[in-house]
């Protein structure tokens, strides 16, 4: 083996271990980033109108030295702890999002719930430590109009689902008969001018202050139309409308209710109306929600946006015609229709009674001259009777005159 040849070798065997060299001090890098055993996360966060719930693999606590099993992690409250279902760690906050020692945090668009998965404080110091925090993120305005339905014969309880990035809420709307707010209308509600109709909004899930920001009926399912009758008003009833709306509650818990006389407020110009709300929620307690309508407090309110525009319409609410209302276009056409079946009956009666008329003329017609020819038949023969008798009796006479006479 010549030099050259060790030589080349030489730089070879260099260049490799200048290589495998740059490798290992990479991998102690990457060893030195991420702790040994330690993974990504891989969480899945789920966010619904009552439930938060977190899945995280199970291998992210089980390959921590020394591990860490499900019973050893719980929620902001100690009481709240998670499950092993399968390959996962599962934990859950269900039916009131505050629970568990859930945080919220809001701004004029979104409330967020915050919660974190601890250990236990006795293992802190013995165990891994773990502090996972996590959330859901809802709107705080909704507009919400209600479906109703022409000629519905059952009107379910239907509520509005407004997603966001990370969650939902649902606020419904229902109308009631009476202020008990008991009796439901199931079918398009038919209403006199006088008439009250009571009004509910309400959220799910019922845990947190909802309050009416602005209401208003319009005469056709558009909640945008030219033709606005609003009500309520940045959460108070509009001046003037004292007499024909009484808010019940409003900015006081889960729902909101209020009474009105729609059809003597938007006059009796409109045979259906169409009722719409703007609707907000409230993380912190009612007292802070609930709406001062003083004229003090009403003058210092500024008018929040509603960021949110999913729609739906509630409606008809049905004026029901009184017999003074009969009037215009529908009395005519009543009218008119009247007078149709009425001309129909008499102009049948006429032709029934033009069929027998003629009938009996016609019957007249074929047999009076039979009766007239029969009559002139009697008393020809009793002509020709009269004469035979005249004749006889002449005869009679003339041949007793001449018995009579003398022979000569």
């Amino acid at each position: 083996m010549t030099l050259v040849t060790l030589a080349l070798a030489g730089c070879l065997l260099a260049l490799r271990i200048s290589v495998l060299a740059a490798q290992l001090e990479q991998e102690m890098e990457g060893s030195a980033a991420q702790p040994e055993g330690e993974e990504d996360l891989n969480e899945t966060v789920l966010c619904t109108n009552d439930q938060i719930e977190v899945i995280i693999p199970s291998a992210f606590f089980l390959n921590k030295v020394p591990p860490v099993y499900v019973w050893d992690i719980h929620l902001n409250d100690p009481e709240c702890r998670g499950v092993q279902i399968g390959d996962n760690y599962v934990f859950s906050i269900k039916t009131n999002l505050t629970d568990c020692g859930t945080l919220t945090v809001s701004d004029d668009t979104n409330i967020m719930f915050i919660n974190t998965i601890h250990n236990n404080n006795s293992d802190i110091v013995t165990r891994s430590y773990v502090n996972i925090t996590f959330g859901c993120r809802y709107p705080v305005n909704y507009m919400v109009q209600q479906p109703n339905g022409e000629n519905m014969v059952r009107v379910d309880v239907r509520t509005i689902t407004l997603n966001t990035e990370d969650g939902n809420f649902s606020v419904a709307m229902l109308l009631y008969k009476d202020q008990d707010f008991q009796d439901k209308w199931t079918t398009v509600p038919s209403l006199g001018l006088d008439d009250n109709i009571y009004v509910k909004v309400f959220m799910i899930p019922a845990h947190l202050t909802l309050h009416l920001e602005r209401c208003w009926a319009t005469p056709t399912s558009d909640p945008y139309s030219n033709i606005q009758y609003s009500f309520i008003h940045e959460s108070c009833p509009v001046p003037g409308s004292e007499s024909t709306l009484d808010v019940l509650k409003n900015g006081q818990g889960p729902d909101a209710m209020f009474r009105i006389q729609m059809f003597k407020f938007v006059g009796s110009s409109y045979t259906d109306v169409f009722l719409h709300c703007n609707v907000q929620i409230c993380p912190s307690p009612a007292g802070v929600c609930q709406p001062n309508c003083s004229g003090e407090e009403a003058s210092s309110r500024t008018r929040r946006d509603v960021t949110m525009s999913h729609t739906v319409s509630y409606g008809p609410i049905r004026r029901l015609l009184a017999n003074s209302d009969h009037t215009g276009l529908n009395s005519k056409t009543d009218i008119s229709l009247e007078s149709v079946v009425l001309g129909s009956l008499l102009l049948v009666l006429l032709l029934v009674t033009g069929v027998f008329v003629r009938l009996w003329h016609r019957s007249r017609r074929s047999y009076l001259p039979n009766d007239a020819q029969l009559t002139l038949s009697n008393i020809h023969r009793l002509s020709e009777i009269r004469n035979n008798t005249v004749a006889s009796t002449n005869k009679r006479v003339t041949q007793s005159r001449n018995s009579e006479r003398p022979f000569i």
